[in-house]
Formats: C-alpha cells, sequence, structure tokens
C-alpha cells in the first residue's frame, strides 16, 4: 500500500460525464477519493472492484469517485454488464486528467473535506488489505 502525500492544493475543478451529460463535481465537503482509471487498463480493471467495495461500506466514510477516462460509455457499461455503479462517470475531455497531474493509471487521490487535495495513490493499491483499511481508519473524516 502506498500513500504519497502531497503539497495541499484545491483539487481542480472536476468536469465529467454521467450518461451524456456534462457536470461539474463540486469536491469541497464531500471528501472523496478520486479514482482515475479505464478498462483497457489491467491494473485499474483489478483494483476497481476493491475501491468500490470500500465505498459500500458505511463504516469506513469512504467516497469514490471513480473517473473514467475511456472515450464512450459503450465500454464502460459492457465491463460493468450493464450496471454501472453511480459513483462512475466519465472524464470527458483530457484536460481533466492532465488538471490532477494524472500521468499512469490507476491514480487516486484523497482530497479533503475543504476540497484540498491531500495524498496521492499511484498505481493499483490492495484497498481491501489490513494495512489499506488501517490507515483509512487512521484518517481523519475531515480529510477522508
Amino acid at each position: 500500500f502506498v500513500v504519497e502525500p502531497v503539497a495541499p492544493a484545491q483539487a481542480p475543478e472536476l468536469v465529467v460525464d454521467r450518461r451524456g451529460v456534462e457536470a461539474r463535481l463540486a469536491l469541497a465537503g464531500r471528501p472523496p477519493r478520486v479514482n482515475f482509471w479505464a478498462t483497457w487498463c489491467k491494473p485499474c480493471r483489478e483494483e476497481l472492484p476493491e475501491l468500490l467495495a470500500l465505498a459500500a461500506e458505511p463504516q469506513l466514510g469512504v467516497d469514490v469517485v471513480a473517473v473514467s477516462v475511456d472515450e464512450t460509455w459503450a465500454v464502460i457499461d459492457h465491463f460493468f454488464d450493464g450496471r454501472v455503479p453511480a459513483s462512475v462517470v466519465r472524464a470527458p475531455h483530457e484536460a481533466v486528467r492532465a488538471e490532477f497531474g494524472v500521468e499512469t493509471l490507476p491514480a487516486s487521490f484523497l482530497v479533503d473535506a475543504a476540497g484540498v487535495v491531500r495524498f496521492r495513490f499511484a498505481g493499483a493499491q490492495p484497498w481491501s488489505s489490513s494495512m489499506a483499511r488501517d490507515w483509512l481508519a487512521s484518517v481523519p473524516r475531515t480529510a477522508r
């Protein structure tokens, strides 16, 4: 489990595509883990189910925004057999990934309640591991 503290900076505005409708996600007030992934990325395909499972455990207080960089919803739909979780969105422009400084996939960021990026997780992480769960439990609720 690799966590990289980053110099605190306001999270870029996250413009995403929710089934053909562009939306701006306000990250302040709702501390999420923003995960950039793609269906063609093998490590992403292995990591994403664990990350989404964590978000389904309310006692952990982990919110996830899974930002697919795939070009179309058709491949995302196929990946999820037509049952795409509500937390999955699509990056409609490459600028979304660039603004977060994503160079390789998967890449995750922890944003605090003030909308400030605090941590980066480069590469696929073992989200269901005891190390990851213990770390998440140790992070103050306002920073999750």
